[in-house]
C-alpha cells in the first residue's frame, strides 16, 4: 500500500531555517557556566539541540538552590534580543519555504523555542507571513524528542500525521517527527557520524532532490 499524499510541510526553526542555534547555545553555555555547570556551546548543540530550555536547564541545574525560572527568563531575554538583531537564514532555507509554498502545500512551523523568540527570528528573516500556523514550545508540556509539538502542528493544519513532511536539523527533532508518524528530511553536518532517523539526509538544503522527494512522497 502506498503512503498517503503529503499535504503539509512542517519546519523547525533554529538550525533548520535560521542560524540561531549558535546564538542560543553560546548564551546558554555562558549562563550555565556562571552557575557552575561546565559545558560548552558545542556540547549543548550536540546534546540538547531541539530540546526545551526549561527541560535541560532543570536537568543540569538540579540540586542547586537557585531561581531556575529566573535563570531561564534571563536566557530568553538575552537570546530574543540577539536573534532579533543577528539571525541569518540557513543556506537554501528561504528557497525551500518559497518552493513548497509555491507548490500549494500548507506550511507550518513547530519550534521548541518561545513564541516571542520565534516571532523575532521570523521577522528578521522576513518569514512571518509564510506560515499558516506557528506552534511553540510554550504550547506543549514536553519538548522534542516527544512528538507532541508536531502532532499539535498537524492538528492545527487539519492534517493527519502521515500527510506531513517535517524539515529538521536536530536528532531530537527528527526522532520526534518519526514518533509522530511523519516523514522527515534532516539537515546534518558532514562531520556528524551519528545515526539519524530521517527519511532523507542531506548536508545542505540545496542537495535535496525535489523530483526524488516528490516521487517518493506522492
Amino acid at each position: 500500500m502506498s503512503s498517503p499524499k503529503i499535504k503539509t510541510i512542517i519546519f523547525d526553526l533554529d538550525g533548520t531555517l535560521s542560524d540561531t542555534n549558535k546564538i542560543q547555545s553560546a548564551a546558554e553555555a555562558e549562563i550555565l557556566n556562571r552557575y557552575g555547570v561546565k559545558i560548552s556551546a558545542a556540547e549543548i548543540e550536540r546534546r540538547f539541540s531541539g530540546v526545551k530550555t526549561s527541560e535541560f536547564f532543570r536537568e543540569l541545574l538540579r540540586g542547586q538552590d537557585l531561581d531556575i525560572d529566573g535563570i531561564i527568563e534571563e536566557k530568553w531575554k538575552k537570546v530574543i534580543n540577539l536573534a532579533g538583531k543577528n539571525a541569518r537564514p540557513i543556506p537554501g532555507a528561504l528557497e525551500l519555504v518559497e518552493y513548497f509554498g509555491g507548490a500549494g502545500y500548507g506550511l507550518a512551523l513547530a519550534s521548541s523555542s518561545r513564541q516571542e523568540y520565534i516571532m523575532a527570528v521570523l521577522n528578521k528573516l522576513g518569514l512571518v507571513h509564510k506560515f499558516k500556523t506557528i506552534t511553540s514550545g510554550d504550547e506543549v508540556e514536553r519538548g522534542k524528542p516527544d512528538p507532541a509539538i508536531f502532532l499539535l502542528a498537524a492538528q492545527k493544519m487539519n492534517a493527519r500525521p502521515e500527510e506531513c513532511l517535517v524539515f529538521e536539523d536536530a536528532l531530537s527533532g527528527m526522532t520526534a517527527a518519526k514518533r509522530a508518524g511523519m516523514r522527515c528530511a534532516g539537515l546534518v553536518d558532514k562531520s556528524d557520524k551519528r545515526e539519524y532517523p530521517a527519511d532523507f539526509i542531506v548536508n545542505n538544503w540545496a542537495e535535496l532532490d525535489m523530483v526524488n522527494i516528490f516521487y517518493n512522497l506522492n
